[in-house]
């Protein structure tokens, strides 16, 4: 049985681009409320808490990567990366809790028939049209740039910039109709700050959903699994490659494998390929950080 463990630092250009985000955020966050609360609007508040949202899961997935890119040490043989998926379990906690609340305050007034709620301001419509164009900007520049890079929390921070679009949007929609001043629409920001709210539940759920399972060990995507065997199986000297189990660990890959090689090789010999296979696996950039190869007899 041959291990292998290697030290993937985390990219320096993605941590770039969260901390870039991280920043923005910070600043739309205090528009968006700011202006949700002069501005008479609960939907540009209900997106200004989603943005105070994003920051607290940015700045988790920053620092649990941090975390995470340390190499094994004594206590740890495989690594920080456990610390990812629990920074995401808090991290979704927080904002189904935070979602629910809004969502609560929202639904109140919509089922209050005593409720007459001001009618937005006209320049909070300004304020949703620059997110939803940087938002949307900083989402499709994430995922361009994560096409090279490769990695697991810059996709999360492209999916909440394109969320924070989403849900600026809705809120751009619901207050345009209240505007309108039309009886029926009166109550429209209350409603896009519901619908924006969902997003948020979604999104927190989502993401526990995730985290959990990779606390729990859950095997990878077929897809991963059969792309390992069919590397390993590749190398020359190896028979066949069976018996692959992959479990994610922050933003890389733990695996172990069986391959079956000519029983008549010497010990020496088995060794040798175990470690052609371990180091063709590694050339794959497939996000691998520790393999375990199991060499039997065939």
């Amino acid at each position: 049985m041959s291990t292998y463990s290697v030290s993937t630092p985390y990219s320096q250009q993605s941590q770039r681009i969260i901390l870039w985000g991280l920043m923005i955020n910070i600043a739309f966050a205090g528009i968006k409320i700011g202006s949700g609360i002069v501005g008479n609007s609960h939907a540009l508040l209900a997106d200004g808490f989603e943005s105070l949202l994003d920051i607290f899961s940015s700045l988790l997935m920053w620092l649990a990567c941090k975390i995470a890119e340390k190499p094994p040490d004594v206590e740890h043989p495989y690594g920080h990366g456990r610390v990812e998926s629990l920074a995401g379990v808090f991290g979704s906690f927080f904002l189904i809790l935070s979602g629910i609340t809004i969502g609560w305050i929202s639904l109140s007034q919509i089922a209050s028939p005593f409720s007459q709620p001001s009618k937005p301001a006209p320049f909070t419509l300004l304020v949703l049209i620059a997110v939803v164009l940087i938002k949307g900007f900083l989402s499709r520049t994430a995922l361009r740039k994560n096409k090279t890079i490769n990695s697991s929390a810059l996709s999360v921070d492209a999916w909440h910039h394109g969320a924070d679009a989403m849900t600026s949007l809705a809120a751009f929609i619901g207050i345009s109709l209240s505007l309108t001043g039309i009886p029926q629409f009166r109550m429209a920001d209350n409603w896009a700050a519901l619908f924006s709210c969902a997003l948020i539940v979604f999104n927190g759920t989502n993401v526990l959903r995730h985290s959990v399972e990779e606390i729990m060990d859950t095997q990878a995507s077929q897809g991963v699994v059969n792309h390992i065997l069919e590397l390993a199986q590749s190398v020359s000297g190896v028979r066949s490659a069976e018996k692959c189990r992959v479990r994610k660990s922050g933003i890389n890959l733990i695996a172990d494998l069986h391959i079956r090689v000519n029983g008549d090789l010497s010990v020496r010999k088995g060794h040798q390929i175990s470690h052609d296979v371990i180091r063709h696996l590694l050339a794959a950039e497939l996000q691998l950080r520790d393999i375990t190869i199991h060499l039997e007899p065939d």
